[in-house]
């Protein structure tokens, strides 16, 4: 139903997402270890918000779980090279693709950090 690439450093995502059992094909074209992190926003929160979360947590101030703007969804790591194909069941929202991996070519910095963050609607 949709490809999801895994490059240094951003998510691109070929074909629509769309509600109900999704077949994805998830590949690593990157030279580092990534993850697909995927979180389904709650209701009346917006991308501004989880970059005022994840800004939050690097400072070292955990929020309460329900204070959070995402539920987790789903979750996989690949390394470079490495694809893979999974059915998921997505339910109609917004989500937010994540990789918190650190990379070693750039300071340990966060690949979400480097631009590795995207917000993908299914409806």
């Amino acid at each position: 139903d949709a490809e999801i690439e895994l490059v240094d450093f951003e998510f691109a995502v070929e074909g629509e997402i769309s509600s109900g059992e999704q077949l994805l094909h998830v590949f690593n074209t990157g030279t580092e270890l990534h993850e697909l992190i995927a979180f389904r926003l709650r209701e009346g929160f917006t991308m501004e918000d989880v970059q005022a979360a994840l800004e939050q947590e690097m400072a070292g101030e955990q929020m309460a779980e329900e204070d959070l703007p995402m539920d987790f969804d789903y979750g996989t790591q690949l390394s470079p090279g490495v694809e893979m194909y999974v059915t998921h069941d997505f339910e109609p929202g917004t989500y937010v693709f994540i990789c918190f991996i650190p990379s070693p070519e750039n300071n340990m910095t966060p690949h979400y950090e480097l631009g590795m963050i995207d917000e993908v609607i299914v409806e």
